[in-house]
């Protein structure tokens, strides 16, 4: 490397013959410090380069945009990646809660502690909007907005609208972790015994069967079943609207929402007494259209009602189905492959109070673990030597001379 010439900044010249220059900007997360680089063909292209990025680092950013303008840029821009449902979602969030305390501050003007300030207040914005009766915002609300936050701004920092993450040098809010609700196998039966009568009684049984999600049994079509094989193949999921989005019907998520599970012999006999509308959905409404999320929660919560069970969210019949899965013995591997977990370590995580029994029972005694399997091998051992006849003489006498 060249020696640096005067008041020039780090600007070295590379092997290739080309020139570089560096400036530090800021610091990351870790302390390092945080460096911009350019690069030319001769050594005056660099140089009004750096005096550039020196001019930008003064200023801090490279627009005069708000935080409220960015923001509308980032929507714009995940429009064209993300559901309607989830985009109204995005918008929702931001319109209701980060806009009104952040969006007319200036992107050079963000800090790390306006926003841990504001990450501190974020839980009582829902209270000040609705009232003192109403609840704070949950820890996972407030999780899923620092995650909206930090994606907007590193997607500042590669458009080159800003040098850093500032949501990177914060402590985001903390998600609590809930035991996930779920019906024991009496609950389940007298759940099924009390919708036996409607309509949807199938549907239900398949959610209980299968752990289905909400969208997925309202999404299954009859060409998605193979009777012959006994498959339901997981195509289409069926999301609720926001805010005057209507209700989609689209692909799964992600690639392992897309699988074919196996159905018992008793639910393909309940599909296959089942009446055919023409729509093709095998859970259509009255009408013969795909039925509204919201409606079948409705459903749902009256029939719980109607069997005196523990109040508990349809979602909560997926959590169902796996708990009482995996006390039959189903293996983790097999159950996050029918709920359609992309990692099967989410699936233990999810459950890790149900396995909890599983490593309990597996703290066997000594005499549980040695003495009964020894007992059934004497046994073993003994019937088969009452069945075979007893050795010559001369046979006794090979198997002592080979050592047998």
């Amino acid at each position: 490397m060249s020696k640096r010439g005067h008041g020039e900044g780090t600007i070295g010249k590379r092997p290739d013959g080309t020139y570089y220059a560096s400036l530090m900007v800021g610091y990351q997360k870790d302390g390092r410090p945080l460096r911009k680089w350019v690069y030319g063909k001769t050594r005056k292209e660099v140089q009004n380069k750096l005096d550039q990025l020196k001019e930008l680092k003064k200023r801090g950013v490279t627009t005069d945009l708000t935080f409220a303008a960015l923001m509308d840029k980032w929507l714009d821009f995940k429009a064209s990646q993300v559901r309607p449902s989830t985009l109204e979602s995005y918008r929702m969030l931001l319109e209701q809660y980060v806009k009104p305390e952040l969006g007319d501050t200036r992107l050079d003007r963000l800090t790390a502690l306006s926003l841990q300030d504001f990450y501190s207040k974020l839980p009582s914005l829902a209270q000040q909007k609705k009232g003192r009766a109403s609840k704070p915002l949950s820890a996972r609300t407030c999780k899923y907005v620092h995650t909206l936050i930090k994606g907007i701004l590193d997607q500042a920092v590669r458009w080159d609208l800003l040098w850093r993450n500032v949501a990177d040098q914060v402590m985001p809010p903390k998600a609590e972790k809930k035991d996930v609700e779920f019906w024991d196998a009496e609950e389940a039966m007298r759940f099924l015994a009390a919708c036996k009568e409607h309509r949807l009684y199938p549907l239900f049984y398949l959610a209980i069967t299968t752990g289905l999600r909400r969208s997925e049994l309202l999404g299954v079509r009859w060409e998605d079943i193979d009777f012959a094989r006994g498959w339901l193949k997981i195509r289409q999921a069926v999301k609720q609207g926001m805010r005057g989005v209507p209700t989609e019907v689209s692909r799964p998520k992600t690639r392992a929402g897309e699988r074919t599970i196996a159905l018992g012999e008793d639910m393909l006999d309940l599909l296959k007494a089942m009446p055919r509308d023409p729509s093709g959905w095998v859970f259509a409404s009255e009408a013969g259209t795909v039925i509204e999320p919201r409606n079948l929660n409705r459903v749902f919560y009256d029939l719980v009602a109607k069997a005196q069970v523990r109040k508990i969210r349809l979602h909560d019949l997926r959590h169902s189905y796996a708990s009482l899965a995996i006390r039959r013995g189903i293996h983790v591997k097999t159950l996050a492959e029918r709920l359609g977990h992309t990692d099967v370590s989410f699936t233990l995580n999810t459950y890790a109070h149900v396995y909890d029994e599983q490593r309990r029972a597996a703290g066997l005694s000594l005499a549980d673990l040695v003495q009964e399997p020894i007992q059934q091998s004497v046994q073993q051992s003994s019937e088969k030597t009452e069945e075979k006849p007893e050795r010559t003489e001369e046979g006794k006498s090979k198997k002592r001379f080979f050592g047998q």
